[in-house]
């Protein structure tokens, strides 16, 4: 099998909303979709191929980073693979030799490639600073030549704390990318898709479905010696968490998907929403995540969710009975059920909860109890359980 580092390079990009920012990629293992209409994100899919979602001011491209033109098999003398661009524009694909240090795409979305374990090399050149320019007074006077003075220093000094604010804005945000990046590619090939962002501490965030994963993930991170800080938590365990902070105060919350933790999903229940809503939703959320910009928040009707329940239930022919108490709407499901009921029922509590949690609407199902459990059985022809001292149970069923 092939080293992996052998086929990693590092992308930069040099214009559109993300420029100046570079990405780790490994050949033959992602795509690059770069298009006005989206906001950077990445997507990892069951056969663990990255896709990075890239925005740009107008171009739309699918760019992928190849060997020898998607083949892993050739290498050239140096024993190192030759690595190919693949661009497709929507009407027309090609692969070009990657020329590494050296601007490629110039016309349309410029963008740079060098070797993972080499320095940057490419010339660049200073912005010019702003011309200023001072017309002189037709009467030259020392009060109005310092003024001029001051203001020049003044303006060079606000310009000089506005670069500064910038610069550090910048190399923060492109840190926090490529930590994101970083671990995103440690985490290639995971069971189930796993979201990688940023809690409010800055510390990288890993949201996985299971414990599988949790573990999973944890194993990849100590083989990669990977030494910055991050936390590991279940998806439906944050957004547990979440929504009973925001019940206490947003008492029509149905349920939270963070599939997204930029832009989460709020389901919320009857009520118009509210100025003061949005900003404890708002103020919650940040304190979790530390890239959310803002929640889409959807409302729907309780009476409606509460009829579907019905017609689930009665759909999957058990005996139910309804209990309301305080704001809660409890679907009670008890008696002697055969597999099919169980099934029919568990799933769609499942789904049901999935998709509107839990903080209205609740299912509670209780078997009929089985009074010959754990009682002593003796097979023979017939059949027969000791239930007590001289208390015995006698198979009904006769044999022929």
């Amino acid at each position: 099998m092939k080293d992996t580092n052998s086929r990693a390079c590092i992308m930069k990009i040099a214009s559109g909303p993300m420029n100046g920012h570079e990405l780790m990629l490994t050949a033959d293992a992602h795509l690059i979709v770069i298009d006005p209409n989206v906001e950077y994100h990445t997507e990892v899919d069951n056969d663990g191929l990255m896709t990075y979602y890239i925005p740009s001011e107008s171009i739309h491209y699918e760019l992928a980073i190849t060997t020898e033109d998607g083949s892993n098999d050739h290498i050239n003398d140096a024993d190192e693979p030759i690595f190919y661009l693949h661009i497709n524009d929507g009407m027309k694909s090609k692969s070009i030799p990657i020329p590494f240090q050296e601007l490629i795409l110039a016309d349309t979305f410029p963008i740079a490639i060098k070797p993972i374990d080499a320095p940057w090399n490419l010339s660049t050149r200073e912005p010019a600073l702003p011309e200023i320019c001072i017309e002189n007074d037709s009467q030259p006077m020392l009060e109005s030549k310092l003024t001029k003075k001051n203001f020049i220093f003044f303006g060079l000094f606000v310009l000089t704390i506005f670069s500064i604010i910038l610069v550090i804005q910048y190399y923060s945000g492109n840190n926090s990318l490529k930590k994101i990046n970083t671990v995103e590619n440690i985490l290639q090939g995971s069971h189930y898709p796993i979201i990688v962002t940023l809690n409010q501490q800055g510390e990288t965030l890993i949201l996985v479905r299971n414990q599988r994963d949790v573990d999973w993930s944890i194993q990849r991170l100590r083989k990669e010696h990977y030494s910055e800080k991050y936390q590991i938590t279940k998806i439906a365990q944050l957004e547990s968490e979440i929504e009973n902070k925001i019940s206490e105060n947003v008492p029509s919350l149905l349920k939270i998907d963070l599939s997204n933790p930029c832009h989460p999903i709020v389901r919320k229940a009857n009520k118009q929403v509210t100025t003061k809503d949005e900003k404890i939703i708002n103020n919650i959320m940040k304190g979790y995540l530390g890239c959310y910009k803002n929640s889409e928040i959807l409302t729907v009707n309780l009476d409606e969710l509460i009829k579907k329940a019905e017609i689930g239930l009665t759909e999957s022919n058990v005996p139910w009975k309804r209990v309301d108490k305080d704001n809660m709407t409890i679907f009670i499901v008890q008696g002697s059920l055969d597999d099919k009921q169980i099934s029919s029922t568990v799933r769609l509590a499942d789904q049901f909860i999935n998709q509107w949690g839990n903080q209205h609407i609740q299912f509670s199902i209780s078997l009929a109890t089985n009074q010959l459990t754990g009682k002593s059985f003796i097979r023979n022809d017939q059949g027969f359980i000791i239930l007590g001292h001289n208390h015995w149970s006698f198979n009904s069923n006769t044999i022929n």
